[in-house]
């Protein structure tokens, strides 16, 4: 396409458009989770993402039907569930920049943004249904427990 020929594109237009096609794309870590993530053992699994194997398969479960949408609606890739919730509770797991997540889990600090943004708002969403605070006699029992604990 030769953007100079075109008379009904701005300057700015015709910047944009040469910018985005002259995009690098930074060097990223390929592969993490296929390769490292897949053969943590439980302990690890753990202590990087703060939750459990079967915790984290529950959420994924949990939160597929709403992070899933038509990749045909977009023209875009869509990032698997499991890559978008691995890196989202890595982000909240450790102190680590979406610069440095971004680079480990082989995604724009964008993209990580956007799975982060939707994660949240899917779990605020889904949390009444899946956390139970106690009743005023299960609160009863449970202070009369927490009394009977001798130091």
């Amino acid at each position: 396409m030769d953007l100079f020929a075109r008379t009904d594109l701005h300057e700015a237009d015709v910047m944009e458009i040469a910018n985005r096609e002259n995009r690098r794309v930074p060097p990223r870590i390929k592969g993490f989770i296929n390769s490292t993530v897949h053969n943590y053992n439980d302990k690890e699994f753990r202590s990087d993402f703060r939750v459990t194997r079967e915790t984290f398969n529950v959420l994924k479960d949990k939160l597929s039907p709403y992070l899933k949408r038509a990749e045909a609606s977009t023209g875009r890739f869509q990032v698997p569930v499991e890559y978008q919730l691995l890196s989202v509770l890595w982000l909240l797991a450790t102190p680590d920049s979406y610069r440095s997540v971004g680079s480990r889990f082989d995604m724009a600090k964008s993209t990580l943004f956007n799975c982060f943004t939707r994660i949240i708002m899917v779990l605020n969403e889904i949390a009444p249904d899946i956390i139970k605070w106690p009743t005023p006699e299960e609160r009863q029992s449970i202070k009369r427990q927490f009394q009977n604990i001798e130091f």
